[in-house]
């Protein structure tokens, strides 16, 4: 698992080593451990099942799929191997490589959105933030169904590889939600960030337009 970053918007994109194939990407303002569980690993378990062995850099993003990984680890079918293993963000060059193809691709979205409805862009760090998620959920979508389906030369094509994956098959009840592994996580001494936070919120102290805002959001 790999976090990138694209126009200030963080990126996490979690590729299985075996088959090539991206098998969850997600976007958020702000990495956070509990977003990134809930939205990340939690559905790779669900979906996949449990791997052997995941590999992530030393950042602390990753403390709570890692604790779930290792409280699971008795159920994976190689356990001689570590459970989890952490080293430099440049550890892999492969997910680096398809986190670069996949910024290049929406850049050239944005790119083109931009030329076509504003004529002229000079970017801030927090527009890029806000602006981008939306098209980089789009530019996801469209380049992870491009990418499991083509041949990658030495591996063969990762939809076709992913089917003989060696994971184990979990039942969803004994797959934690981020609530009860959360809580697991500190009554073990953890300590975690349970929200993030991005920028002011210009509605800050203006309870019924906050309401409203909600209530319209919400529809």
């Amino acid at each position: 698992m790999k976090s990138l970053s694209c126009l200030g918007l963080p990126h996490i994109c979690a590729i299985d080593g075996y088959s090539g194939k991206i098998v969850q990407f997600v976007s958020m303002p702000v990495k956070n451990p509990v977003q990134i569980y809930q939205h990340l690993f939690r559905p790779i378990l669900v979906e996949y099942g449990l791997f052997d062995q995941i590999r992530v850099d030393h950042h602390k993003e990753w403390t709570l799929s890692l604790c779930v990984q290792e409280s699971l680890a008795y159920l994976r079918h190689s356990v001689q191997k570590p459970p989890h293993r952490q080293g430099s963000s440049t550890m892999s060059s492969y997910p680096l490589l398809v986190g670069q193809l996949l910024q290049l691709a929406v850049l050239r979205l944005w790119s083109k959105m931009v030329q076509k409805y504003l004529g002229t862009w000079h970017p801030t760090q927090e527009v890029g933030r806000i602006s981008m998620e939306p098209l980089y959920k789009v530019g996801v979508r469209l380049f992870t169904s491009v990418w499991k389906c083509h041949n990658i030369p030495g591996k063969g094509i990762p939809n076709e590889r992913m089917a003989n994956a060696r994971t184990r098959r979990l039942p969803s009840e004994i797959i934690p939600d981020a609530h009860f592994a959360t809580s697991q996580f500190v009554d073990m001494g953890g300590h975690l960030t349970l929200e993030s936070h991005f920028g002011n919120d210009p509605l800050a102290g203006r309870n019924g337009l906050i309401a409203e805002r909600n209530r319209q959001f919400h529809q």
